[in-house]
């Protein structure tokens, strides 16, 4: 009779533990995203993106608030010859998008957005991995992002990459400094235009490459760091 009194002792005690404690943040899961190049056809995806944004959101990603007639304007005034953006597709929706834009000689200024319902999950890193690969292609080495001193969301992410910020008034300046483009760099853009099938083969040629010539090319994948470089051993003249 006292050992079930104790255990029904316990059984309550646990019970009003969960109830008391705060339920568990549960993210619905959400179609893996599909990332690709925008060109000038996708303006109506960029358009529809930059609308869908939260105002403080919209403050952030243009340091200040922004009018609908303002982002069609902006939208409408884009040089896609010169500007080079990624985009993360969901389903068929544009939901983040990074921008980079050179400014003179190796420069050039990059501007990310995320909607809100999809932040949190990884979608501007890989957007900035990818632009940081496009920008070494085009000798693009001094990135250079601007943000309100309380966006603790891209402050934390450019950290992430190495960036260096400064701060003046109410904004922080975030310089990337970016390595030369290599063989890996370009072989990355041409698989990611050629599209999925392409991407699967370039990780195959680039696994076998680095078995079969580990210490001839390069030692590791990571297409942010400069290879090192490595003396070849000589043969002695027959």
């Amino acid at each position: 009779m006292l050992r079930c009194s104790i255990r029904n002792a316990q059984m309550d005690l646990r019970l009003m533990t969960d109830l008391s404690s705060p339920a568990p943040v549960v993210r619905p899961s959400l179609p893996a995203g599909r990332f690709r190049r925008l060109r000038a056809a996708d303006k109506r995806h960029l358009r529809a993106h930059l609308l869908r944004l939260h105002p403080d959101d919209v403050r952030h990603r243009f340091m200040g608030a922004m009018p609908r007639r303002l982002i069609d304007r902006y939208v409408r005034g884009l040089d896609w010859q010169r500007a080079v953006l990624v985009g993360c597709f969901i389903g068929r929706s544009l939901r983040g998008v990074c921008e980079l834009h050179p400014i003179v000689g190796n420069r050039a200024e990059i501007a990310i957005s995320v909607e809100r319902r999809f932040q949190g999950r990884g979608i501007g890193q890989a957007l900035l991995g990818r632009i940081l690969v496009l920008a070494r292609n085009r000798g693009l080495t001094a990135l250079e992002l601007r943000c309100m001193i309380d966006n603790q969301r891209i402050r934390r992410l450019v950290g992430k990459f190495d960036g260096k910020t400064s701060f003046e008034s109410m904004e922080a300046s975030t310089t990337i400094q970016s390595l030369p483009p290599t063989a890996a760099t370009y072989g990355t853009e041409i698989a990611e235009q050629a599209g999925t099938i392409g991407a699967t083969l370039f990780r195959f040629w680039l696994g076998r490459a680095q078995r079969n010539w580990a210490g001839r090319c390069w030692s590791t994948p990571d297409l942010f760091h400069q290879p090192q470089a490595r003396d070849e051993p000589t043969t002695p003249a027959a």
